[in-house]
């Protein structure tokens, strides 16, 4: 079988004709293998995979980021304000391309900043982070096993710099302000925000959303944060 550097490039060179058909590799090219931790995995093309909805007139901002476990934190995107017009509109699709982090480990953190008022209820679905050295992790809202992979923080920063070291919790089914973050379906509990379905248009899906309703909306800065509840390697 061929070796590969994380580059793509199958190992073997005119010292060593062998290793493309027999795994053999000189000492340099052990050497990178053995420092990137790869060991004869083609380089992937990891991608996470997300669905927004975002109605109501006083939507703040959604911050996604790529968080390695050295503490390196990478801006994917920003989505601000209302971006539905109403409760029956079709959800954003957004793709966040992370082949520059190949072979880095990490997970996902959402920040959201907060409105000025209570028409302020976010919400995710649909959501999966494809290529690491485990597949694709599912983390969908609609499954058990994707509500499983998210925890929250009920406390908020005051800017956008992601609270790694703090403790975060489980998230719970509810539409309570005081647990902040929320599974939910057929409808987030105040008007004229959020939507009545969820991404694949289905009124009992489980998404993931923000309750903005007092006391959870400000007018100063608030960042409430969930991640992924592990770290993951990327191919």
């Amino acid at each position: 079988m061929p070796w590969f550097r994380r580059n793509g490039s199958a190992i073997g060179n005119i010292r060593s004709q062998e290793s493309n058909q027999t795994g053999i590799w000189d000492l340099n090219d052990a050497h990178q293998l053995k420092q990137l931790n790869t060991w004869g995995a083609a380089p992937g093309s990891p991608v996470f995979n997300w669905r927004y909805y975002a109605y109501g007139s006083n939507i703040g901002t959604t911050y996604v980021y790529w968080i390695q476990t050295d503490g390196t934190q990478t801006l994917l995107r920003g989505v601000a304000g209302q971006q539905q017009s109403n409760s029956t509109s079709t959800w954003s699709t957004y793709s966040e391309d992370l082949s520059s982090k190949s072979g880095t480990t990490g997970r996902i953190y959402i920040g959201y900043l907060t409105g000025n008022n209570y028409r302020n209820d976010p919400q995710f679905d649909n959501m999966e982070l494809v290529d690491t050295t485990l597949g694709t992790i599912e983390l969908d809202p609609g499954t058990t096993t994707g509500r499983a992979g998210w925890t929250k923080r009920t406390a908020y920063t005051t800017n956008t710099l992601a609270p790694t070291t703090s403790s975060f919790t489980s998230i719970t089914t509810t539409g309570s302000t005081s647990t902040v973050w929320n599974w939910d379906n057929g409808g987030t509990p105040s008007g004229s925000t959020g939507a009545i379905r969820d991404a694949n248009t289905i009124t009992a899906g489980y998404y993931l959303y923000f309750e903005g309703s007092s006391p959870n909306y400000s007018s100063s800065n608030r960042v409430y944060w969930v991640r992924m509840a592990s770290d993951y390697t990327l191919l």
